[in-house]
């Protein structure tokens, strides 16, 4: 996995990026993209990452995009469920349904609204 290690740095910095990109690949990308200029951080998650070992908390009100490269759609719902667990700001989602994407989003708040539209 990359990525997340910038951004527990960031946020002791007390600093917060402007978008966090997860993505779920089939192996770990060989050049680190990991904070852009526009301060979105990208965390690549490969295949052979254990999701139960990842700790998704310094997500917590951030802006998150989860996607998923690996055609695994149920450890991408996984993953959106434990980043959704820890309370991002705003969660969106891509799915691929056939010809259409989905997208579902999620906002923090009591109670949290979601909504889900497709394109």
């Amino acid at each position: 996995m990359t990525g997340m290690d910038e951004i527990v740095n960031l946020r002791r910095a007390g600093l917060k990026p402007s978008a966090v990109f997860v993505d779920l690949v089939p192996e770990a990308p060989r050049d680190e993209f990991v904070l852009s200029s526009s301060g979105i951080v990208h965390v690549a998650i490969a295949r052979a990452d254990r999701l139960s070992e990842i700790d998704f908390r310094p997500l917590v009100g951030l802006q998150v995009h989860i996607s998923d490269f690996t055609g695994d759609r149920q450890r991408h719902r996984r993953a959106a469920a434990m980043v959704a667990a820890v309370e991002p700001s705003h969660l969106v989602m891509p799915v691929w349904e056939g010809d259409a994407l989905a997208v579902h989003q999620r906002w923090a708040g009591s109670p949290t609204r979601t909504e889900t539209f497709r394109v």
